[in-house]
């Protein structure tokens, strides 16, 4: 969050949110902890005296992994290199639960954190300002106890610096104990600022270091309390209580003893030389005559134009100017403000019609006396009409037009508005309007977004505030009851699915239907006004959730009640003008309802909900799908598993409410529904703490769902349906269907198809190369019958197969299958299965560019083509088309030439010609790359980090290639499609994440690394089912090549003859040290893909000691050998992370001596042999995990240990 300076002058604290791996470190701030029976180190009964002492402080039951998974707000304070934890802090959002129990115990079981504790707390103390909204409870602060002043100075500064709309801290004392330190101690004063004079103290909420030069420093605003430790008052004050036998002290530390309040005021002229270092500093004035703008700024005021300033402790740290003179007419043309009024209202005005005097009075805010201007009779006719419809709409809206203020005072920027809407009374709404490629400022968090109108561009947002929703107007929550129909009504009104919406809405609240619907709502009422409802519903059975989706990337389940608790989220409808204080409105939800967690499903019923999907998106956190094991007939342990959930989950926690979000309005454009694309697109949607509200895919088939069972299009297993289905990229994404025609790099804009122009702040080039039989001719590429065997015409290509069967043998016409490719062999399997005629479907084999088969491995060829020869299907090797003829403008015959034979043959009656040859740019993209003057050489060229020579432009797949600089023949065509997005991502992410450094990108002719392996999936003549996977390799390194290599490994090969029942071949190779590498599959036997792509990567050990196994003939069948039931933990998807602990636990528990004994056993081999490791302390990186060998040195090294000395002491040994 922050970083400051304590007391040590050595040493910077470092303050951020608080995560389970800092248990250990909280722990041990009050002592040693030893494991419960469940491991837990959380178990405060493992404490020593201390712990007691915590316990009676802050309750018996009190758990620091819960309070960080379940508590609002939980902060530890660590080093500069976050290695130690000095302090741990924590907020809940009522009385903590000890409150609750000693209550109870005294007969007042009414008082709940769920219920009205604002009444109880009145009802016992004079706290007449504390109110549900602006107070927390502390649940517990420990520290190490030489920091404990500074560690809770910063841990009580912070969260309200982060949490702006909270005005008290509360503490509840027990009345047997007094108020200890730190909580009774004075205020902390730095070091540093006891020897200053008080003009020079600098706020402790300042980051870096103080500037030596003053102009160029980043002044932050003086600090407000006494230099001297005794004149310092104390955190805490106790609130007077209201009976003498309160079980509780309450202890408040009032918001203004912590952080300066901002006293905003209007400018003055003489506020210009305190406004012009700031404004220069933030780089608001650009102009070399700045100070003379600024001065005539402060200077023209009127009532149309206002300035103001805001001043802490004495200096100005913040400036905004207004005006209500904007162009309206072009605001409510390009932006939807519907909901807004269009930034008009109605006003009453005075009208007097004497048309024999001829005057009239128009103005509604001049007076009586008020001299007119005389007119004529038809002067005053028309001009009356015209008058009285411009009274009618004056504009009701004011815009901010400059705003600047210190980093320390952002979250404090509201109470600029609260007062320009006294300066403005007549007005209702604040617009601001910010480029898009801006990032969002805390002030924009108390406005709402207004959508761009359909069929218009803008390069601005533009956000909107009103009056009565700026937090002053108490939003109140409660359960919704039968009486709330009427307004529930209204407020649904004119929305999409308005019926739907509107029937579950009374499921939910007339009692005898939300017993049998499950169903619960609750309202939002602002001075009685009914402006949001929000329908929760009881989840019955979790393991759907828990075993499709990864929510445990967000909580820990074991603390929180999922099952049968009003869990599942499915609707909120709020006004616009309180669409900001959603938040509120849930956290209130969570605590009346008593949940912690919200699952929000985005199935069919909510994708046309887009009230709930314009609020969801900004709160709610995208879950990551998981990885299922796929079980024989899926039945685990008898039973069956539940059903796939084919729709997109999100969870909103109370822990993650008042979670950092920052939103990016920068328009990101990307061209291609590529895997490249959706991979990138789906790398941002799921960065936690980043929300991207401009996304755009223009793709000409949107995101393509392929038919997964008997497809004859080659799979690539970068995503399967059911993956697309659960990322739900189209509920974050604006998926445009059409193709880009022209890309204007200078209005950055891309033109399409359609004639609409979609404007970008970073493009992403990602359409990927296809099979195009433009590659033979544009001409006969459109010729009827012809086809290039690409994804997105799979339906009309299967239409085409289904009426060439059934037609073939009466019309006497061919299908001939073009290309060399494995798609083609799928193509051929595609009309077999289709009951085409074998001797109706033609192969024709081009030359290849490649040293062997699109298979590479002869096995496998020579199985394909024996069965291709036993179904007597015609194959014409090396033949390339040299011409055609066309009949009514189709296909008709095709003639192939063998120009090394010399031979030539013409196809006649050719109903159907698929072509599977070569893969190219299509020609739509390339006159678009091209004509945009973006360098092209047979493929779009980039550098290494994805840049084209444009910056705002990247690209990066199949239609891209290197530089010639980086004298390469790797493309990313090579690699994993999906890995090549995600590193697309990983260098476009920190241009928009402000919480990161910018990488150092070194400009070195050294290339990215892929590591993921290159899969592919298919199903080839004879019903065979095809499946390989392998790491990145170049096509020239082949596998008869690569055998011949020293490091190669070896291959446990099983190749069953076709009569055998469990005929088929199968490969596994590993590395010379173990690791699998690449499988490849062909037979009859349909296997489990994804359990068999999740060995990618796995040590041969893990699988039964499989290598000597087999070399003692005891597995016969692979494909039985890896389903059975000792094999499918290794598929699931967490074993990687669990062997991981494993082995650091185990590392962890070996002892000093066994450890040195180990590092020098591997110091002497390397003395021994040479072998360079890069790490320095052998020991410390074995036990903690962080070295990261290189593959050729991690062979070379375990080669030479395998055969050492060494190695048999050490098995002997350990």
């Amino acid at each position: 969050v922050q970083t400051f300076k304590p007391s040590s002058p050595t040493m910077q604290l470092h303050i951020r949110r608080a995560e389970p791996r800092d248990l250990p470190g909280i722990l041990a701030l009050i002592s040693t902890p030893s494991p419960n029976k469940d491991g837990n180190p959380a178990d405060m009964g493992a404490l020593g005296e201390l712990g007691k002492v915590i316990r009676r402080r802050y309750g018996e039951n009190l758990n620091f992994a819960q309070l960080i998974d379940v508590s609002p707000m939980t902060l530890v304070c660590t080093d500069s290199g976050d290695n130690a934890i000095y302090a741990f802090f924590s907020l809940s959002n009522g009385p903590p639960p000890m409150v609750d129990q000693k209550t109870q115990k005294g007969g007042d079981s009414a008082s709940t954190f769920s219920s009205d504790w604002e009444a109880w707390i009145k009802t016992h103390y004079e706290a007449k300002d504390i109110h549900l909204k602006n107070t927390k409870f502390i649940a517990a602060f420990v520290s190490d106890h030489e920091n404990a002043l500074h560690t809770l100075d910063l841990c009580l500064s912070t969260s309200f610096t982060l949490l702006p709309q909270m005005k008290y801290i509360t503490y509840l004392l027990p009345d047997s104990m007094i108020l200890f330190p730190p909580f009774s101690a004075h205020k902390y004063v730095p070091p540093e600022d006891a020897h200053e004079d008080k003009a020079t103290h600098h706020g402790r909420h300042h980051k870096g270091k103080r500037a030596k030069d003053d102009k160029a420093a980043k002044k932050a605003p003086r600090r407000f309390r006494s230099n001297k430790p005794q004149e310092q008052g104390k955190y805490f004050i106790e609130a007077p209580a209201k009976e003498s036998d309160c079980p509780f002290v309450l202890e408040v530390c009032p918001r203004k003893e912590i952080i300066p309040p901002l006293k905003i005021r209007k400018a003055r002229v003489e506020d210009c030389d305190d406004l012009l270092p700031m404004l220069k500093r933030q780089n608001m004035l650009q102009d070399k005559h700045y100070d003379y703008y600024l001065a005539d700024m402060l200077e023209s005021k009127n009532e149309e134009n206002k300035t103001l300033v805001a001043e802490a402790v004495g200096e100005v740290v913040g400036f905004m100017s207004l005006t209500g003179a904007f162009d309206q007419t072009l605001l409510t043309s390009t932006f939807g403000l519907d909901a807004f009024d269009n930034f008009k209202k109605e006003v009453a005005f005075e009208f007097q019609d004497d048309l024999k005097n001829g005057q009239i009075r128009i103005d509604p805010f001049s007076k009586p006396n008020t001299p007119q201007k005389s007119l004529n009779e038809s002067e005053a006719s028309t001009t009356a009409k015209n008058a009285i419809e411009h009274a009618k709409t004056q504009s009701n809206a004011f815009c901010v037009s400059l705003f600047c203020i210190e980093d320390t005072y952002a979250n404090q920027a509201h109470e600029f508005i609260k007062f320009a809407f006294e300066l403005f009374s007549d007005r209702d709404y604040c617009a601001v309007s910010v480029p898009s490629n801006c990032g969002e400022i805390p002030l924009m968090k108390h406005f709402t977004q207004v959508p761009v109108r359909a069929n218009k561009v803008s390069t601005q947002v533009l956000y909107v505030a009103n009056r009565f929703g700026l937090g002053d107007v108490h939003l109140g929550v409660r359960r919704g009851v039968e009486g709330d129909l009427t307004d529930l009504e209204k407020l649904v009104s004119g929305l999409a699915s308005e019926s739907e919406i509107y029937n579950e809405i009374k499921q939910a609240v007339l009692p005898e239907l939300a017993e049998t619907s499950y169903l619960m709502a609750y309202v939002a009422e602002a001075d009685s006004q009914l402006v949001g409802c929000c329908i929760l519903e009881t989840l019955l059975d979790l393991s759907p959730y828990s075993e499709q989706f990864d929510i445990e990337e967000y909580i820990n389940l074991r603390f929180h009640a999922l099952q049968y608790r009003p869990t599942v989220f499915r609707r909120v409808i709020m006004n616009p003008l309180f669409e900001h204080q959603a938040q509120w409105f849930f956290e209130e939800v969570f605590r009346q309802a008593d949940i912690t967690v919200l699952l929000y499903p985005v199935d069919t019923r909510s994708k046309n909900d887009y009230s709930t999907k314009r609020i969801a998106l900004r709160e709610f956190f995208p879950v990551r799908r998981r990885r299922r094991v796929q079980l024989t007939d899926n039945m685990r342990d008898g039973s069956q598993v539940s059903s796939p959930l084919a729709h997109n989950l999100q969870i909103l926690t109370s822990s993650l409410l008042y979670e950092p979000k920052i939103t990016v309005n920068s328009r990101i454009v990307v061209i291609g529904g590529s895997d490249v694309g959706i991979s990138f697109l789906e790398s941002l949607v799921y960065s936690p703490h980043l929300f991207f509200s401009n996304l755009t895919l223009i793709s000409k088939d949107g995101i393509t769902l392929r038919k997964e069972e008997n497809s004859f299009i080659l799979n690539q297993r970068c995503y399967t349906n059911l993956e697309l289905k659960q990322m739900g990229l189209d509920h974050f994404v604006e998926i445009v269907h059409g193709s880009a025609i022209e890309i204007d790099r200078v209005l950055k804009r891309v033109l399409l198809n359609s004639n609409v122009y979609i404007s970008y702040d970073f493009l992403i080039l990602s359409p990927g190369v296809q099979f195009s039989a433009s590659n033979i001719s544009e001409e006969f590429s459109a010729l009827g019958g012809v086809f290039s065997l690409n994804p997105c015409s799979e339906d009309k290509i299967l239409s085409s197969m289904e009426t060439f069967a059934l037609h073939c043998e009466v019309l006497d016409t061919y299908a001939v299958v073009y290309g060399n490719s494995i798609q083609a062999y799928a193509a051929i399997n595609g009309l077999l299965s289709q009951k085409a005629p074998a001797n109706r479907v033609i192969l024709v084999s081009p030359p290849s560019n490649f040293p062997t088969s699109c298979f590479d491995n002869d096995q496998i060829n020579d199985e394909i083509h024996r069965v291709l020869k036993s179904l007597n299907l015609p194959i014409y090797r090396n033949y390339r088309v040299s011409d055609w003829n066309a009949m009514s403008d189709s296909i008709n015959s095709v003639t192939i030439k063998n120009k090394d034979e010399k031979k030539e043959f013409v196809i006649e009656n050719v109903e159907l010609f698929l072509y599977a040859d070569k893969k190219s740019v299509d020609p739509d993209s390339f006159k678009c790359i091209n004509d945009s003057s973006l360098v092209f050489d047979n493929r779009l060229v980039v550098d290494k980090y994805f840049r084209t020579q444009d910056p705002f432009v990247y690209a990066a797949g199949s239609v891209t290639k290197y530089s010639s600089k980086y004298r390469t023949p790797w493309i990313h065509a090579y690699c994993d499609s999906r890995e090549v997005g995600q590193k697309l991502a990983e260098f476009v992410l920190p241009l928009f994440d402000p919480t990161t450094q910018p990488l150092a990108l070194a400009e070195t002719t050294d290339l990215l690394k892929f590591s993921t392996a290159k899969k592919a999936e298919a199903l080839l003549p004879g019903n065979l089912h095809y499946l390989h996977f392998d790491k990145p390799r170049l096509p020239s390194h082949t596998l008869e090549w690569r055998r011949k290599q020293s490091d190669y490994g070896r291959d446990l090969i099983i190749h069953r003859p076709p009569d055998d029942s469990t005929s088929g071949y199968f490969r596994i190779h590993v590395d010379p040290v173990g690791y699998i590498q690449s499988i490849t599959y062909v037979g009859t036997r349909k296997v489990p893909t994804e359990n068999i792509l999740s060995l990618y990567g796995l040590h041969e050990r893990y699988l039964n000691q499989m290598i000597s196994r087999f070399d003692e003939g005891i597995i016969k069948d692979f494909v039985c050998f890896l389903n059975e039931p000792w094999a499918l933990p290794l598929y699931h998807d967490r074993f990687q992370l669990f062997a991981q602990y494993h082995r650091q636990a185990m590392l962890s528990n070996v002892g000093d001596r066994e450890v040195d004994e180990l590092r020098q056993t591997i110091m002497n081999l390397l003395g021994k042999h040479g072998v360079k490791v890069r790490f320095k302390d052998l020991k410390d990186q074995m036990t903690n995990n962080l070295a990261q060998i290189p593959d050729d040195e991690r062979v070379a090294l375990y080669n030479k240990f395998d055969v050492s000395i060494e190695r048999r002491y050490w098995d002997e040994n350990v």
